[in-house]
């Protein structure tokens, strides 16, 4: 046989630039999992952290997951954090990281953990997991009249929300002699110091007041946030980071005047032996901050002390009832520089009937998995249920019991690919948002949701420079958004591999839309939000389809 000198070259040039082999004869890749433990914030590297694996048991009840730990299978992270696991055959597996001194991050910093399907075709999986170091707040309480260092007062460092705001609760620590303190234990994340008027909160409910205080008011130390000195709205919290103590400087606090509210609550709807619950909250531009005070005895007049001026609810229940037949009061008040009163009945709640309609030319879709309920917006406590979801029936008509007479956000579940909320009315006013404002003096409590069959759809790419970014998350919002707080107009997707994204299902208008690495999911809301306003800017219409190519955004 005669080789001709072309086949002779172009046989050489396979052995010396390492062609591939014909797939028969080349073996399959190892399945293993591979990975980096960094710290989330800084993304240093853990060095020298323990990984377990577990696999998966078969079986239709799954306890934990069906994960169970595989003793024989460990890893360790190399010094940039790195490590591999070779495994036998493709399958379902769960990596977790561990060291002492260290611990699972919190919301929204990343999972210490990664679950992974291997397959034939993709032997190979490639994976991010995060593990923090406590931090500590520390700083120094004066007297800003006095100039001396305040001993044994109670304070709170409060973390920033990734939805807004601060976090309910918070880490405690007491002033020592010379006025410092430590908080210890945290979490990385941004936080504030909050000074509050100290006195238990479960004793600022009084069911009677002797006369000769009735007049009078109380001083104490004002209610603020460090660092900045003054209300929630004004904090500026620091951003505390794995392993980091932080000292917050000195904090010069003063004592200023406290009024009190009596709160005049009829015996109406009350039984023998009832008790009502109290809690108050207060709206800021960062969200409500709601606070659970105590219980009292049924239909007896109260006084709630420990006010500075500013506006705030009081919110009352009776405790012990089905959620259909609970009574309730939601009193918004003012305090300017006086001790107030304010009228409390509890009223029960009401009956809301509903409707699904199908916009004009369009047909009502099948319901038979919809839900519907409707949620207080005044953040009331967690020991009153909010209203029992309903169930349409085929004609659409629906019926929710025992809802209280305050502001209700309206959420819909199961609605259904290729249709949409285009419009809620109550009473035949269009509502805005998703809210609606119940009327204490109806006669009657009728709930209108439009639906409509045109959705938009946005497909597109999500780019880094000239390369496409891995698994993005994709962020659209209706613009302008109505309600922060609202899940209303919200939108979002993760891309695949080569960084494309389909976002379906959504309500015809004006979007922007903002593109994430997934590690970026960590960042504050507030530089969602900054991001978001400057994000792209798109239109999309009943039924349409919008490509685009979004570059990567850095959340700062």
């Amino acid at each position: 046989m005669r080789y001709t000198w072309a086949a002779f070259l172009w046989a050489f040039l396979a052995i010396a630039l390492g062609a591939p082999q014909q797939s028969a004869q080349t073996p399959p890749p190892q399945p293993e999992i591979r990975g980096l433990v960094l710290e989330p914030g800084t993304n240093q590297p853990v060095v020298d952290a323990e990984i377990s694996l577990s696999v998966q048991t078969p079986g239709p009840v799954k306890i934990n997951g069906g994960w169970k730990l595989d003793p024989s299978r460990k890893g360790r992270t190399d010094y940039s954090g790195a490590f591999t696991l070779p495994l036998d055959k493709p399958g379902p597996y769960r990596v977790e990281a561990k060291k002492p001194g260290y611990f699972a991050p919190g919301t929204g910093a990343g999972p210490n953990y990664a679950e992974v399907a291997l397959t034939a075709g993709k032997p190979v999986a490639e994976v991010k997991m995060y593990l923090v170091q406590p931090c500590v707040l520390t700083g120094r309480v004066v007297d800003l009249e006095l100039g001396q260092p305040i001993a044994k007062l109670h304070l709170l460092a409060v973390r920033v929300s990734p939805r807004g705001g601060f976090e309910f609760g918070g880490t405690a620590a007491t002033t020592d002699a010379g006025g410092e303190f430590a908080v210890t234990g945290l979490s990385p994340g941004e936080y504030a110091v909050e000074i509050r008027p100290q006195m238990e909160q479960e004793k600022r409910v009084l069911t009677q007041l002797a006369a000769k205080d009735a007049q009078t008011e109380e001083r104490g130390y004002e209610h603020t946030y460090w660092p900045g000195g003054h209300g929630a709205d004004a904090a500026l919290p620091v951003n505390v980071l794995s392993g980091a103590t932080i000292h917050i400087g000195k904090l010069p606090v003063r004592k200023v005047p406290y009024y009190r509210v009596h709160v005049r609550a009829p015996a109406n709807n009350c039984e023998a032996g009832d008790k009502v619950w109290v809690g108050e909250h207060i709206v800021t531009s960062r969200g409500a901050v709601q606070h659970p005070l105590t219980s009292a005895p049924c239909g007896k007049d109260l006084f709630v002390t420990g006010y500075s001026p500013g506006s705030y609810r009081l919110t009352l229940s009776i405790a012990g009832r089905a959620p259909g037949n609970i009574a309730t009061a939601s009193v918004p008040f003012s305090i300017v520089d006086r001790n107030i009163e304010i009228a409390a009945p509890l009223t029960l709640g009401v009956a809301v009937d509903g409707v699904f309609l199908a916009e004009d030319g369009t047909r009502l879709p099948d319901l038979a998995k919809t839900k519907v309920s409707l949620n207080p917006v005044d953040h009331w406590a967690a020991s009153l249920e909010a209203a029992m979801p309903a169930a349409p029936r085929s004609d659409g008509q629906f019926r929710l019991e025992g809802v209280r007479l305050v502001d209700q956000r309206v959420y819909i579940l199961g609605l259904g690919p290729g249709n949409y909320v285009k419009e809620i009315r109550y009473n035949g006013a269009a509502a805005v948002g998703d809210i609606v404002t119940l009327q204490s003096g109806a006669l009657a409590h009728k709930l209108t949701i439009v639906i409509d069959d045109k959705p938009g759809t946005i497909v597109g790419v999500v780019m880094s420079g000239d390369k496409p970014v891995n698994q993005p998350i994709v962020i659209a919002r209706k613009w302008p958004p109505l309600d922060r707080q609202s899940p209303a107009g919200l939108a979002n997707a993760r891309g695949d591999d080569a960084g494309q994204f389909r976002i379906t299902g959504l309500v015809p208008g004006e979007y922007r839309l903002i593109a994430l690495r997934s590690v970026d999911m960590a960042t504050s809301n507030e530089a969602l939000e900054r991001a978001l306003a400057a994000g792209k800017k798109i239109e999309v219409g009943p039924n349409g389809v919008r490509n685009l190519t979004l570059e990567v955004t850095d959340l700062r």
